[in-house]
């Protein structure tokens, strides 16, 4: 008679072989280890140098496979540009000839795209691409400070959240990392959601199965498709993920389970943002935002859409950013515009959003935005960086500056004003053109004449149209 354990035995590994969401034994060693990519870095073609910028020759020989759950830096070749940025000094002024913003540092890749960039508080930029690790930068310096080994499958988004470092891969997988010192480029996998551990457990029940094409199931808790976006819930202590499968799932960090799988929309989540009281909103591909909110007084509480946004004439929703205060959400569209929602006053779970405007300055889809203080910073298909200041008594949006220097779109933007140099802050910009370009930008609020300084369009990088557009 056979032994009944190894038979379940069989099963189980029949099913781990079946499934073509499992990694097989040696891509699971690649995709589950923590161990640094040796691979030599190819030879750069070309490089593009920043204003005062020193691009030092450097070479790196292939290093010894590291099982060490901890990454370094220097154990894990890189395939960028090393360049010493003019931000160690706090005199910018010759730097940018007397202007208030412009490109100060520019980090190139060998190549691959750049897709994703984080920003923490602690003086570390984190910088997601085409290849299979996530890199650490020390900021305003720009050393390279750490390697994340992230396993197959290009990074689309990043997020920083206390301790942790979350990465969506195109792999259709979210990696967890922890920070073990908030000033150290080193990281430790946590997990990889969903984890095998509940991937295995949901198998046994079919009713865990949903259909998501014709002849084709898969398990609830996964994605089906490449992972675009994700949103920390700090409060609550959830994480969301946009997919282009259409669906949203729901993490919960205290136990790195998939709590709830929403289908949000009728084609692709390219955005997610979550406000500080928890209402949820979703850009998609179908041209529409969606606001979700929780049902109170549920034990599992679901999520139902509480209002659709939409405009006449609307393209594809391609990002979405929210006020520092949450008042306002702005959403970046396919056709080149900004719109403007605003919450009504005072601002509680149900609070209508209306259409507040349209910022219309790009002349190609917008790919990304982000928000520092009362400006908006959205990058375009254009190749362009615009930089928009809401007026606090007003409301009223203008347009202060084009950050033009770019030669691919920029697909990825993120800023901070935890770095203060002579009055300023950094924004960051990832583009399709394999560099990430730094730009320094004064600070408005504490610029002893504002005014003058700051609201005049820079010959130089802005294009000729712009300048006719505010003129």
């Amino acid at each position: 008679m056979a032994d009944p354990r190894k038979a379940k035995r069989t099963i189980l590994k029949n099913f781990l072989q079946s499934d073509p969401g499992l990694p097989s034994s040696s891509a699971c060693s690649s995709d589950e280890s923590f161990g640094l990519n040796n691979s030599s870095p190819m030879k750069s073609n070309h490089s593009f140098l920043s204003a005062g910028a020193v691009s030092p020759a450097r070479s790196s020989a292939a290093s010894s496979y590291a099982m060490s759950p901890w990454s370094n830096a220097s154990a894990c070749p890189s395939p960028w540009t090393s360049m010493q940025s003019p931000l160690h000094s706090p005199h910018l002024t010759p730097l940018l000839d007397g202007r208030s913003y412009g490109c100060v540092a520019t980090m190139v890749r060998q190549e691959g795209h750049v897709y994703a960039l984080a920003v923490s508080g602690d003086g570390l930029l984190y910088t997601g691409s085409e290849g299979e690790n996530i890199r650490v930068w020390k900021h305003p310096t720009f050393h390279e400070y750490g390697c994340f080994r992230a396993g197959n499958g290009s990074v689309k988004a990043l997020l920083i959240a206390r301790d942790y470092v979350f990465s969506a891969h195109h792999d259709q997988k979210i990696r967890v990392w922890y920070r073990p010192r908030k000033d150290s480029g080193a990281g430790r996998r946590v997990c990889t959601l969903p984890t095998m551990k509940d991937r295995i457990q949901s198998s046994m029940n079919p009713k865990n199965y949903v259909q998501v094409r014709r002849h084709h199931s898969a398990l609830w808790i996964k994605h089906v498709d490449a992972i675009s976006c994700l949103a920390y819930n700090e409060e609550q202590g959830v994480l969301y993920s946009g997919s282009c499968d259409k669906t949203v799932k729901v993490w919960r960090t205290r136990d790195w389970k998939c709590v709830e799988s929403i289908v949000a929309h009728d084609d692709a989540v390219n955005s997610v943002a979550v406000a500080a009281d928890g209402l949820l909103f979703t850009g998609s591909a179908d041209s529409t935002v969606k606001v979700w909110a929780q049902i109170p007084g549920k034990a599992k509480a679901k999520h139902v859409v509480r209002q659709t946004l939409s405009v006449q004439q609307s393209a594809a929703v391609n990002a979405l950013a929210l006020s520092t205060d949450g008042a306002i959400l702005y959403s970046g569209s396919a056709d080149g515009a900004v719109n403007v929602w605003e919450r009504e006053k005072p601002i509680y779970m149900n609070s209508i959003l209306q259409h507040a405007g349209t910022l219309r300055g790009h002349r190609l889809a917008v790919l990304c935005l982000a928000t520092v203080k009362n400006l908006l910073l959205s990058g375009s298909a254009d190749k362009t960086i615009q930089i928009w200041r809401r007026d606090h008594i007003s409301g009223f949006h203008s347009c202060l500056a084009v950050l033009q220097g770019h030669s691919g779109p920029v697909k990825s933007i993120a800023a901070t004003v935890h770095v203060s140099i002579s009055r300023g802050f950094l924004v960051y910009s990832g583009s399709m053109d394999r560099s990430v370009k730094a730009w320094w930008v004064e600070d408005d609020d504490s610029s002893p004449n504002r005014y003058a300084t700051y609201y005049p369009t820079n010959p130089v990088l802005s294009p000729t149209w712009v300048q006719e557009k505010l003129t």
